[in-house]
């Protein structure tokens, strides 16, 4: 005789399938994330939307952007701005404190950068007057520096970008700021012009306006003040952190948005595939390659003088002019 239960059999254990379904959903989110972000950049930024134009151009290559070119010539100038005792902006141009003359050489893949102090001595194009080069700017804007630097070096800058002091702050603010190793303590306040500098000696992290003090820094509340040629290198020093930040993927999500914050501050006769090449080639330089330089030159009170031999040798070096 069979025994049979007067029970119902157990009905089967459900199958839990939300485990299996939530990390499918995870992964189809992981896979979409990048592609949503790309989506969402190119709907919200200007220069993402000019950068995917540009590359689909192909004018991250030099020979597209700069066709017939082998090198570019260029004039960085940073500018501070005038204001006045109730610390409002005023409608001058201001004077260039950051004077940069850099050589892109696309053929031999290499980058000259040449500093000029701003207190250089030289006679102004088209007079018998002679001032401070960074006073060039002021009388006439980026055309009539460049032609300044001509004259003293004997390069003529085919391509000028000048950047105002505000943009630069935006610029490091939206990169997440650069480390620096800062050389010595710097205490200063200039309250009519809105500097005020506060750094202790020692590597760390800079935010924008930081950087900026660590830039312009010369004078002190308290002690010896700095050489123009002390603050041309910390300016070739900052344009070495730039370039470090830049190479590090981490950072490629915030160019666009470092971009942005950059354009309203920004001149330049250079289109922005050509701004995009010469972004995407200094990074790309060997390290024996780029080459950081200061106008030889000596320094006599406030005004620096050029050394006529040596400048010469070193623009016939790494300028080709003869």
């Amino acid at each position: 005789m069979t025994y049979q239960s007067i029970y119902p059999p157990y009905p089967p254990k459900p199958q839990h399938r939300f485990f299996p379904r939530l990390v499918k959903r995870l992964v189809l989110l992981l896979l979409l994330s990048p592609v949503l972000g790309l989506v969402f950049l190119y709907a919200t930024s200007r220069s993402v939307r000019d950068a995917v134009g540009a590359i689909a151009r192909g004018e991250l290559s030099p020979a597209v952007a700069f066709p017939g070119h082998t090198c570019a010539d260029l004039l960085i100038l940073g500018r501070d701005r005038d204001i006045d005792n109730r610390k409002r902006v005023l409608n001058t141009r201001g004077r260039s404190d950051l004077i940069m003359l850099t050589r892109m050489d696309f053929e031999n893949r290499a980058g000259y950068f040449l500093s000029i102090p701003r207190d250089t001595w030289v006679r102004l194009p088209g007079s018998r007057r002679h001032s401070k080069i960074n006073a060039a700017y002021a009388i006439g804007g980026s055309r009539y520096a460049a032609r300044a630097v001509e004259g003293l070096v004997g390069v003529r800058p085919e391509y000028m970008l000048t950047l105002d002091y505000h943009g630069f702050v935006k610029a490091i603010d939206a990169l997440g700021g650069v480390r620096i190793d800062v050389d010595r303590d710097m205490d200063y306040d200039d309250n009519w012009g809105d500097l005020h500098i506060h750094l202790k000696k020692g590597q760390q992290w800079l935010n924008g306006r930081q950087a900026l003090g660590f830039v312009r820094f010369r004078h002190a509340d308290r002690g010896a003040a700095d050489s123009d040629f002390k603050r041309a290198g910390r300016q070739q020093r900052l344009l070495n952190a730039i370039k470090e930040r830049v190479k590090n993927p981490l950072t490629w999500p915030r160019l666009p948005y470092v971009c942005d914050a950059v354009r309203p501050s920004l001149s330049t006769n250079l289109s922005f595939g050509q701004l995009l090449c010469l972004g995407a080639f200094v990074p790309r330089i060997p390290p024996p390659n780029l080459r950081l330089l200061t106008l030889p030159a000596r320094s006599s009170g406030a005004v620096v003088y050029p050394s006529g031999e040596k400048m010469r040798d070193l623009v016939r070096k790494y300028f080709q002019v003869y």
